[in-house]
């Protein structure tokens, strides 16, 4: 989950972590005889825990921020053949299923996270020249759109005969959903939130998100609709914004803010998950947020003061502070 806002912070407080953990990352993936980016190690093991290719985000944010000391050409080899491989030339579950169909048998999560991290490959292909390559990825970016259900109007698995899963009702967790339900899962499309809002219609996506903050609890502890004590939501008070009601991101943000987070021992609402539940407070109360890491685009929300000054890195950066 720090792929999400906890290394994008980092890009801005310490750039050379994030290179130095590129590099790390790259060359686990040579020494390993595997080739691919692993999710999850742990104790010097590979865990093979949780879904999708994060590295491949790490690797393109910090890319298009222009931390670059690292070797792109085997950075890039690697984030490709994650995203293609086949058998035990990847982590990526059924992938020879889904580079034929376009989804993964059975799977909300895996086929949108495939969604999201084939666009971050293809993006790293168009700053390489790769023009081939960048239009593989981008057609692959949009299969989200497979999986998406008008009749129910939320995502929605499909069987390796192309039926759709049993719908037990947007709230229900599991359904091919990762610790999350249909509910959660189905605003997981961050490299194309405009195409997400013409899939489900700009008034049923507001309406939709807007009942889905209404209906959660005060705490925002665990709960079947904005579940921010797990991070698969920690975007999605930001979509509002995309739909042109940036006061809604606003309203939310900073409610989140001020009842998810309390300065005591129990000061967070779930997990902190190796950083990013802290991350997420950090940079929402200094008032940005990237919704999709790679895109050099923060999303504006309700920063906590009046002015805020980050000291930078000068061996990395231009300024001596972002205030």
């Amino acid at each position: 989950d720090v792929y999400r806002a906890e290394f994008p912070l980092m890009t801005i407080l310490q750039p050379g972590v994030i290179n130095d953990e590129i590099n790390t990352l790259v060359e686990l993936a040579e020494r390993s005889g595997r080739g691919y980016l692993e999710r999850w190690e742990i104790m010097n093991a590979y865990s093979g825990c949780m879904d999708g290719d994060p590295g491949i985000s790490v690797i393109l944010d910090a890319y298009a921020k222009g931390i670059r000391n690292f070797d792109i050409q085997k950075a890039y080899a690697v984030c490709k053949q994650t995203a293609t491989g086949t058998g035990a030339a990847t982590n990526r579950p059924d992938n020879d299923f889904y580079l034929e169909h376009g989804y993964v048998p059975d799977q909300v999560s895996w086929t949108l996270d495939n969604s999201y991290y084939d666009w971050c490959v293809g993006r790293l292909a168009e700053y390489l020249g790769n023009n081939d390559d960048a239009k593989l990825f981008g057609a692959r970016a949009r299969n989200y759109r497979n999986i998406y259900d008008r009749q129910v109007g939320f995502m929605r698995a499909k069987d390796r005969s192309g039926r759709r899963l049993a719908w037990l009702g947007e709230t229900e967790f599991g359904q091919g959903c990762t610790e999350s339900n249909p509910l959660q899962q189905t605003w997981f499309v961050p490299h194309d939130i405009y195409g997400l809002i013409d899939l489900m219609g700009k008034d049923r996506f507001v309406a939709t998100l807007e009942d889905m903050f209404e209906t959660t609890p005060n705490t925002f502890g665990w709960n079947s609709y904005y579940n921010h004590s797990n991070e698969p939501v920690h975007h999605v008070p930001y979509l509002f914004v995309y739909a042109g009601q940036p006061w809604l991101t606003q309203k939310w943000v900073r409610r989140i803010l001020e009842q998810a987070y309390h300065a005591e021992v129990n000061g967070i609402c779930g997990n902190d998950d190796v950083g990013q539940m802290s991350a997420w407070y950090v940079m929402s109360a200094l008032g940005f947020y990237p919704v999709c890491p790679g895109d050099n685009v923060y999303v504006l929300g309700s920063p906590l003061f009046h002015k805020a000054v980050i000291q930078l890195d000068p061996a990395w950066h231009k300024g001596k502070a972002f205030t």
